[in-house]
């Protein structure tokens, strides 16, 4: 697999720092946003194989995003994480992800071999 364009939106700075070290070793292109409204921002520019999306961030809600970029920018492919929240699960908020169109979902916290694993099944699926 090359080199991909890479959206992290995750409002833990350490997931989104782990995340941009990680993928940048692998020798992708990363930026990193703290919302799904800045997500959403970035991903209107265009041009990004897959975004990586906490689906439990304050601000605009990121489910509704991932099902608007999987009508609008199906080429782009969805990775979904959750830790959970107060009130959901992190399986239950992942099976959410799914139903609005993330093509693959991963609980956190996770290793750097398990996310690099994820992030390669999920660009690798057919579209």
């Amino acid at each position: 697999m090359g080199s991909l364009r890479i959206l992290v939106a995750d409002d833990e700075s350490v997931v989104r720092e782990l995340a941009h070290i990680w993928l940048i070793r692998a020798g992708h292109a990363v930026s990193c946003v703290t919302n799904a409204d800045d997500a959403r921002q970035q991903l209107r520019d265009g041009g990004f194989d897959l975004l990586i999306c906490d689906v439990r961030m304050p601000g605009a809600d990121p489910l509704q995003l991932i099902r608007e970029l999987s009508k609008t920018q199906a080429m782009t492919r969805v990775l979904a994480i959750s830790g959970g929240g107060n009130l959901l699960r992190g399986g239950d908020c992942l099976k959410l992800a799914q139903d609005m169109g993330a093509h693959r979902v991963m609980v956190k916290p996770f290793t750097e071999s398990e996310f690099m694993t994820a992030v390669n099944q999920t660009v690798s699926q057919a579209v």
